[in-house]
């Protein structure tokens, strides 16, 4: 007998903040006047090129209805303005689950045996009483031993039934301790099924990657003024957009797609040489930071000299140990310049690990009780990739506020 396997998801919670423009992005009449214009829409055909892959990795061609859905994708995020960032992921991830499933369940049978026909309605009724935590006749163990005893032999329909809604209670199951553990509202759930049900017949494949590919623009490009850090690129936004949309349109590019990508790396290289030069110039600067910052009151260093840590207020809480949770509110910071993240405004602590930080971090984490408030100040890697939203030898400010320790993993 093959060795079984219950199907896993990995869940990409996305936080994603709207993006409005006054431009339908396809559709903007663009000229290329100088090579910053030339270098923005090389960037897009470089962003296209991500998603189009990503298509071609589930199908052999790409077709109109492809192109056309990863234009609504892309658009409906885009555009949209009325939906909050809780009801876009509730459409994110259900399309996403639902695109999963249509993968898994390609073959047209299940656990590998083809007697175990697919019946998409009672897959789906699997994971709608798992998700609403509706009562079922089996656990989430005896379920998988009755399926490991069933599996590749003589089954009745009634057994292909119950096999069916297996496959969707279990996945449900843990849709519902993944996606659903913090998003419990009726709204979010019933969101959340209907794009995962209409996703299962692989009709929103292709409109996921344009969600994707958005999702992409935006981390990178949409909070900024300037590309890759670099203040001789100044974002044309109508341009980046054009070099994107230029192949899902079927119109005819302004730069052909290996003269553009060979503009990208030349770029890179010239870039990638001119962020050493100033890694080498900033380094004295951050040297003399650290130093001149160690001689201040309440300002220490790790035993590994690498980070520093300032303490505002010391705890009389708990204090973590290797194998405990620890949940705070953070604010991240290019010292200096902008802030990259920030719980308060979130409204919503984030949780640590000390079983996955860093030697210096843990010792930091390991003296600081519940309660404490500290800022530690870490050298970012020095990296020369010019896509980096870093800049690098960067000094990251983090100010930590530890809430409540959780006792165990």
């Amino acid at each position: 007998m093959k060795k079984l396997k219950i199907i896993a998801f990995l869940i990409f919670s996305l936080a994603m903040t709207v993006v409005t423009n006054s431009c339908n992005n396809s559709h903007c009449n663009i000229s290329l006047q100088s090579k910053n214009d030339s270098l923005n829409y090389a960037v897009g055909i470089k962003e296209m090129t991500i998603v189009r892959d990503a298509l071609l990795k589930k199908n052999d061609t790409i077709t109109a209805e492809d192109k056309s859905n990863v234009i609504k994708g892309f658009n409906f995020l885009y555009n949209n303005k009325d939906l909050d960032k809780d009801q876009i992921r509730a459409i994110y991830n259900g399309i996403m689950m639902g695109d999963n499933f249509n993968y898994i369940l390609k073959d047209g049978f299940l656990f590998g045996d083809s007697n175990i026909v697919n019946n998409i309605d009672i897959i789906c009724q699997g994971i709608t009483d798992a998700i609403y935590l509706r009562d079922w006749v089996k656990d989430s163990r005896s379920a998988q031993k009755w399926i490991q005893n069933k599996v590749h032999t003589p089954l009745t329909k009634e057994e292909v039934d119950t096999a069916n809604y297996i496959m969707g209670f279990l996945n449900g199951h843990q849709i519902r301790n993944m996606v659903l553990k913090t998003d419990t509202s009726k709204e979010f759930k019933e969101i959340f099924c209907e794009n995962l049900f209409e996703a299962m017949d692989g009709s929103k494949s292709a409109y996921l990657e344009g969600l994707k590919g958005y999702n992409n623009f935006k981390k990178r490009f949409a909070d900024n003024t300037i590309i890759f850090n670099d203040s001789n690129f100044v974002k044309s936004e109508d341009i980046l957009l054009a070099g994107f949309f230029c192949y899902f349109e079927d119109k005819t590019p302004l730069i052909e797609e290996k003269e553009a990508l060979d503009m990208l790396t030349n770029y890179f290289q010239s870039r990638s040489s001119k962020i050493k030069e100033e890694i080498n110039e900033s380094k004295k600067e951050h040297d003399n930071f650290f130093e001149e910052n160690l001689k201040k009151e309440n300002v220490f260093e790790t035993t590994d000299k690498n980070v520093q840590y300032e303490i505002h207020k010391k705890g009389e809480g708990e204090i973590a140990t290797v194998n405990d949770t620890i949940l705070a509110h953070s604010i991240i910071s290019i010292r200096g310049g902008k802030e990259i993240d920030n719980s308060y405004k979130k409204g919503k602590p984030i949780k640590l690990s000390l079983y996955n930080m860093t030697p210096a971090w843990k010792e930091i984490f390991t003296q600081m009780p519940a309660g404490s408030k500290f800022t530690i100040y870490n050298r970012h890697d020095k990296k020369t990739d010019p896509s980096d939203p870093i800049p690098p030898l960067s000094i990251m400010t983090f100010e930590i506020e530890i809430l409540q320790i959780i006792k165990g993993k």
